[in-house]
């Protein structure tokens, strides 16, 4: 009787690490993350500590709880969108369904939705992730 218990609880203990890699898969699809950015890869030998430090601590995505928003700046080829794709990348990893797109894309999206009349339902559906990753703020032309 006991082996079959034993056998019952490894069995569902599988069934459910094969859904967790399933849904980690899905999430890190819907997050249009490119392949490579990861916390890994990140050079952090580039910053100051106290900025690795900030980055560290939104590893753990409590501010997605807090629903913070959280900005990065700096210079030009200093990492901003690689540390995003890994925090991003991170966060994914940990179960949370994240977006990453550039801010000109968002907003074409966006005036599209309007255009067409479903400007609701395409923000119900941004609405479903966890976070969006919006990246190149600058780089928006405005009219």
């Amino acid at each position: 009787m006991t082996c079959h218990v034993q056998y019952l609880s490894e069995l569902a203990e599988l069934e459910c690490q094969a859904r967790n890699e399933s849904r980690i898969k899905r999430l890190m699809t819907n997050s249009r993350l490119p392949l490579g950015k990861t916390w890994e890869t990140f050079n952090f030998d580039r910053l100051p500590l106290s900025v690795t430090r900030q980055l560290e601590s939104l590893r753990e995505g409590s501010f997605l709880d807090r629903r913070e928003n959280v900005l990065i700046f700096g210079q030009p080829g200093a990492g901003k969108s690689h540390a995003l794709r890994a925090l991003a990348n991170q966060l994914v990893q940990q179960g949370r369904s994240m977006l990453l797109t550039t801010c000109s894309l968002l907003v074409q999206q966006l005036l599209i939705a309007k255009r067409d009349l479903r400007l609701q339902k395409y923000i119900k559906q941004l609405s479903r992730f966890e976070g969006l990753m919006i990246d190149d703020l600058g780089y928006v032309q405005q009219n």
